[in-house]
C-alpha cells in the first residue's frame, strides 16, 4: 500500500475554481481561516474523497480518494491527516483525523446508512455482548481516535510500576492545545494529577525510569520546538525520535 497512490495535489488555480462554489474554501482564499476540509463522494458512490486546503503561506490543496470497500481505508486516511500536518506544521494529527471521520458519517448517514462510532460499539460489547447490536438495515462502523491510545502506540505504553526510590522522566499532552510537556518527577501519576486540576485535559502519554540527563538530552534536542518552559510543539517524527532515542538508552519501558 502506497499513500501516493491515492492522493491527489490540488492547484491554486483548481481551488479558486473550488472557492466559487464552496464557502469554507472560499474563507480560505479571502484570508479568513487558515485551512478547510471536507468529504464528497464520488456520482457512483463507491469512492470517497478527502479534501484538505490551506492557505496560511500560499493557496495548496490534496484530495485523497479511496474506494469504500478498500481494505486501507482507515490506515490511509489516518497516514493523509499525518502528511498534512507535517507538511502545513500544524497541531494534532488526531484532531484534524477525527473532524474529517465526523464529515465522513454525516455523509454516510445522508445516503440512509445507519453508524455506530467504534467507541459506542466498544461499549456496548462490553455491557450486552458482542450480538447486541441488531439494526433492521446495514450498518457502518465509524472509526475515531482516541489520543491518548494514538501517542501511546507512537511512544509505547506504560507497563512500568513507581517506584519510590526512582526518578522518572515523563511525557504529557495537553489536549486542548497540542503542547506536548517533557518534565521529571517522583511519580508522574500524581504529577498528571496535579496539572489537570489546572488542565483537566491534560493526559500522560509515557513515562521512563530515568534521571535528569535524559530530561536534558529531550529538552536541547527539542530546544527550536519549546513554546515555553517544558512545554514543546512536537509532531509524530518528533515523538517517533524520541521513542528511538529512549529504546537506544535501554530504559524501562
Amino acid at each position: 500500500m502506497d499513500i501516493y497512490d491515492f492522493i491527489y495535489p490540488i492547484s491554486e488555480k483548481q481551488i479558486l475554481e473550488l472557492a466559487k462554489v464552496n464557502g469554507p474554501c472560499n474563507n480560505v482564499v479571502v484570508g479568513i481561516d487558515k485551512h478547510c476540509f471536507g468529504v464528497t463522494f464520488g456520482e457512483s458512490g463507491d469512492i470517497c474523497q478527502f479534501l484538505y486546503v490551506n492557505g496560511t503561506i500560499q493557496l495548496k490543496g490534496y484530495l485523497l480518494q479511496i474506494q469504500l470497500a478498500e481494505k486501507n481505508f482507515y490506515p490511509l486516511v489516518v497516514e493523509f491527516t499525518y502528511m498534512m500536518t507535517i507538511e502545513f506544521d500544524l497541531i494534532d494529527p488526531v484532531d484534524l483525523y477525527n473532524a474529517l471521520i465526523k464529515n465522513f458519517r454525516s455523509a454516510i448517514e445522508i445516503q440512509g446508512i445507519q453508524t455506530v462510532t467504534n467507541f459506542d460499539l466498544r461499549l456496548l460489547n462490553e455491557k450486552f455482548g458482542e450480538n447486541y447490536l441488531i439494526s433492521a438495515g446495514p450498518i457502518m462502523v465509524i472509526y475515531y481516535l482516541n489520543k491518548l491510545e494514538f501517542y501511546q502506540t507512537i511512544v509505547g505504553d506504560n507497563h512500568l510500576a513507581i517506584e519510590a526510590d526512582k526518578n522518572y522522566v515523563y511525557l504529557l499532552i495537553n489536549c486542548r492545545n497540542g503542547l506536548f510537556k517533557i518534565g521529571r518527577s517522583k511519580n508522574p501519576l500524581q504529577r498528571e494529577k496535579t496539572l489537570q486540576a489546572e488542565e483537566p485535559e491534560i493526559l500522560l502519554i509515557k513515562y521512563w525510569a530515568a534521571e535528569k540527563a535524559f530530561e536534558n538530552t529531550l529538552h536541547k534536542r527539542y530546544l527550536t520546538k519549546r513554546i515555553r518552559g517544558e512545554w514543546f510543539k512536537l509532531n509524530l517524527n518528533d515523538l517517533l525520535e524520541l521513542r528511538k532515542v529512549a529504546d537506544e538508552l535501554n530504559l524501562s519501558k
